[in-house]
């Protein structure tokens, strides 16, 4: 192929085949050849096999709110300023807007909780209602029929901590409360009297009160209490007044509060059927007086003369508002104890200790973290009498104590003697006698066996080989369990006492 050398200042012209854009549709140019559309002003070039050449270059077709208003080749550009988005021709001319594709979008916040800054950068701004799912909210809160966040009605916590903690400040909480499933209705006014307490109606509405009885747990007479109405000195000062007693300040109370003292002095300080006025002591004296009533008695104002010292010492008047009530304390001693006041046995009854000489007394021995006490038979009851034991180790045998003359049924230990039987020829043998009060598990492979004898002999004396026992009673059935380990000699058992 001849090269065409283009010097400085050379004017090159192409000629390039021309036409309309039908016109071009129809040809295939050459490789390398370029044809122009002159009434779309698009320039193409040929490789030789595709028909109407290849486009060069792709043009933006503008900004508008129809895309299709505007024909044009694959891979042009639009953007539709309706929605904000930016498309391309993706087949065909772009006519239809099935010709064309979204490529990329203006972002746009939904609300003012999303911030879009110059850059296109997307930031969290203020978040408002409905903005949030019910998956994103923790414990205890949820969303209000506004969805706004709001705390739930139920709310689940270990600890509440006040956040300022000062002398002046108070946690604050409803006065409606509902504690363990039980509603309450607390007082909304403050105690007027110390020593108030709340008390609960059946409707559970709290309200102050005063306790109404005064127990002395000590057992005394009438002439020991001090009774409603009486008034003494009290130096410590008014604020400090004990629970029972209130201050001769003329204040007004109710009646319903303080009963026994209404009853002694009613309303003649002043006051109607339903509450009434202290004595006013402040700044007076008392005196002594033989009239009936000393209310009625005169008041003598006090004077004194010039050639008289008088002093005088300030201190409290507080006048005894509830009547004591005494409440003796008793004391009841049940077996294995013994006890007597005076003299007179008291077991099982309950007694005012404190009226003469007790005496309490304890023999017996501890079981089951229990006290039983120990009692000795008049004469001694045989439980086995010379028996054997053929089953060996292999099973308990079952003595009964239902038939023991003097030993109860609810006896729980059971003590005396075992010895042989009988006398024998054989010079020697070994013999150990097991008790139990669970037979529940066979003696071998038991933990709970006790031995109750063992004897090795005899050949000469059997009744020179006694042994004492004590021995546990299966309590539920009035029953004691034997079994016998080595030579099945006939047994001797005698019962000497029990222990409840």
């Amino acid at each position: 192929m001849a090269s065409i050398e283009i010097l400085e200042n050379t004017l090159l012209k192409l000629l390039v085949r021309r036409g309309t854009n039908e016109d071009r549709k129809n040809i295939t140019l050459d490789e390398g050849e370029l044809g122009y559309a002159s009434d779309t002003t698009r320039l193409f070039i040929g490789d030789g096999t595709t028909v109407g050449g290849n486009l060069v270059g792709n043009k933006f077709l503008g900004s508008r709110s129809d895309i299709t208003l505007e024909t044009g080749e694959i891979n042009d550009l639009a953007f539709d300023n309706d929605n904000n988005t930016f498309h391309r021709i993706k087949q065909n001319d772009g006519s239809d807007v099935s010709d064309w594709e979204t490529v990329s979008n203006l972002v746009q916040p939904g609300n003012t909780s999303i911030v879009i800054d110059s850059a296109q950068r997307a930031t969290v701004g203020t978040l408002s209602a409905g903005n949030f799912a019910p998956d994103a909210l923790g414990n205890s809160i949820e969303l209000d029929t506004s969805n706004r966040i709001a705390l739930s009605s139920s709310i689940s916590i270990d600890e509440i901590k006040q956040r300022t903690v000062d002398a002046t400040s108070y946690l604050t909480i409803p006065s409606k409360l509902k504690i363990s499933s039980i509603n309450y209705d607390f007082p909304s006014l403050a105690a007027s009297t110390n020593d108030s307490y709340l008390i609960s109606d059946t409707n559970n509405k709290l309200s102050w009160s005063l306790p109404t009885v005064i127990t002395s747990t000590v057992p005394t007479t009438t002439a020991n209490q001090i009774p409603a109405g009486t008034i003494v000195p009290f130096v410590t000062g008014a604020e400090f007044v004990p629970y029972g007693w209130l201050n001769c300040d003329g204040s007004l109370v109710a009646g319903s509060d303080y009963p026994d003292l209404s009853a002694v002095i009613g309303n003649r300080y002043g006051g109607d059927v339903n509450n009434f006025n202290l004595p006013d002591l402040a700044n007076r004296a008392l005196y002594g007086t033989n009239v009936n009533d000393p209310f009625n008695s005169t008041l003598i104002p006090l004077a004194s003369g010039s050639n008289v010292s008088l002093s005088a010492f300030g201190t409290t008047f507080i006048i005894k508002a509830f009547q004591d009530r005494v409440q003796a304390p008793t004391i009841k001693f049940t077996s294995p104890l013994s006890a007597s006041l005076n003299g007179v046995d008291i077991i099982d009854t309950a007694t005012e200790f404190l009226s003469g000489t007790l005496e309490v007394g304890l023999s017996g021995y501890k079981e089951d973290n229990c006290i039983y006490k120990t009692v000795y038979l008049n004469e001694p009851a045989i439980l086995a009498n010379n028996e054997t034991f053929p089953d060996g180790m292999a099973a308990w045998r079952t003595f009964s104590l239902g038939g023991l003359a003097g030993v109860p049924t609810n006896a729980k230990a059971i003590f005396g003697v075992i010895r042989p039987g009988v006398k024998t020829s054989k010079k020697s043998y070994y013999q150990t006698i097991y008790s139990t009060y669970d037979n529940s598990v066979a003696p071998e492979t038991t933990s709970k066996k006790f031995i109750m004898g063992a004897h090795q002999g005899p050949n000469k004396r059997h009744d020179m080989h006694t042994a004492g026992f004590s021995a546990r009673v299966d309590k539920a059935n009035n029953n004691i369990y034997l079994a016998r380990y080595g030579y099945d000699f006939p047994i001797l058992i005698e019962v000497h006492g029990y222990s409840l």
